[in-house]
């Protein structure tokens, strides 16, 4: 039960991507695909559009060009929601939010926190250039699979 919201300006691509999704994720789900191929609506627009036309409580933010290589994801992202005090999930996010208008991944640079860091990231990279060939990423200063962040990337 899984509202999958994309903003695509490529629509062609799509088939390709649900079907990534169709195969991998596991549990009931719906695709919200909300056309910018005319660049008519900021990222931040198109994706209130499509929390408005989805169903289900749990929604996934995704770019048109993310691949799932994982098996069942759905129930693992599910599981995540379980506790409470759990309002978003996501791979990529800091522990920093500066109030200067900067890049989210700024909140890394060593000397803010030097013993833990602020960067957590937590992923798979697929070559665009040849989607056979990946690699695993992980991030995190506390040595765990999740940590309490301030902001996410909206991948």
């Amino acid at each position: 039960m899984i509202s999958i919201i994309i903003c695509t300006r490529e629509i062609s691509q799509l088939d390709g991507i649900e079907k990534n999704i169709s195969n991998t994720i596991g549990v009931e789900f719906e695709t919200v695909i909300i056309d910018n191929s005319k660049s008519q609506y900021s990222l931040f627009q198109a994706y209130n559009i499509g929390v408005q036309k989805s169903r289900f409580s749990v929604i996934c933010f995704m770019h048109d060009d993310i691949v799932y290589h994982s098996n069942d994801w759905g129930l693992e992202v599910i599981e995540y929601f379980k506790p409470p005090e759990t309002g978003m999930i996501g791979i990529g996010g800091t522990r920093f939010l500066s109030s200067i208008p900067t890049i989210w991944w700024a909140g890394g640079h060593k000397y803010l926190n030097s013993r833990f860091g602020t960067v957590c990231h937590n992923s798979i990279d697929t070559n665009r250039n040849n989607r056979t060939e990946s690699k695993y990423n992980l991030i995190n200063p506390e040595d765990g699979n999740c940590t309490k962040v301030a902001v996410l990337d909206g991948l």
